[in-house]
């Protein structure tokens, strides 16, 4: 006798599965902006080196925002993230064997366009996922992970650099991507663009209208990118600390932002 397809599927099973790929995807940011900002300290000794990298890989989620919602509401979500996911790994290898500056800040620049969409993504794909759990408790475990994954991550970059070098970190980090855009692939993930009104404007445009009205949701904007700024800076003062004051090179510095994450 056939097995009834309402239990063909575990309950759950797609979100435990996201929730896996969301604490790949936070390590992986950690190990890499940690490896990245010891590398470029070590070899060009100028904060404001690794103040640019930082820069480049955070204003992106920021600024690109707009943009990257209405990719996930017109485009098939799945193969959307999928795509950011490989071009992540494409950029953490050539990162791998970047070793000026100007190379290594266009990289990050590219991982930062595809980390503006894979951000707002998982949490967007939580009403496909979340089945017969409640959007509330689905919701709190990916961020939960999420932050699980942002303490792990610069903890792996300190015992990976030390034993085969940050070049080693990032083509670890670019692997994982990869697995993440075969699992992404795997959930079904589909298109969750809702139809607008015949002549209604839905764009990039309308969205920052409505975003200027909407007074509180503006400030939330200024606040996360005023945070965002903040976080740029003291990942800058970490490293200063870590390699001139307690000499503690890439272990020092890696379990420096670890007690700021478990917070």
């Amino acid at each position: 006798m056939p097995p009834d397809t309402a239990h063909a599927v575990r309950p759950g099973c797609p979100l435990r599965i996201a929730t896996a790929l969301g604490v790949m995807v936070a390590a992986g940011n950690g190990l890499a902006y940690v490896a990245l900002s010891l590398r470029v300290y070590e070899e060009t000794h100028s904060t404001l080196a690794v103040t640019m990298v930082l820069l480049a890989g955070g204003l992106p989620v920021v600024l690109l925002a707009p943009v990257s919602g209405m990719l996930l509401d017109r485009l098939p979500m799945g193969r959307l993230l999928a795509a950011a996911g490989l071009v992540v790994a494409a950029a953490l290898t050539g990162l791998a064997f970047a070793h000026s500056v100007t190379a290594t800040v266009l990289l990050v620049l590219g991982f930062g366009v595809a980390d503006s969409v894979l951000q707002p993504g998982l949490t967007a794909a939580v009403p496909q996922l979340a089945g017969e759990v409640s959007l509330v408790r689905a919701t709190s475990r990916l961020q939960g992970a999420t932050m699980g994954g942002t303490a792990i991550g610069p903890l792996l970059a300190g015992l990976v650099g030390s034993i085969g070098g940050t070049s080693t970190a990032l083509l670890l980090d670019a692997a994982v991507s990869v697995f993440f855009s075969v699992g992404i692939s795997t959930l079904g993930l589909r298109r969750t663009r809702a139809p607008v009104p015949h002549g209604a404007d839905d764009g990039v445009a309308a969205g920052l209208r409505d975003l200027r009205r909407d007074r509180p949701i503006g400030l939330l904007v200024l606040v996360v990118s005023a945070i965002i700024a903040c976080m740029g800076v003291t990942m800058v003062a970490e490293l200063f600390l870590a390699e001139k004051v307690l000499h503690g090179g890439t272990t020092g510095y890696a379990v420096t932002p670890a007690p700021c994450s478990w917070a």
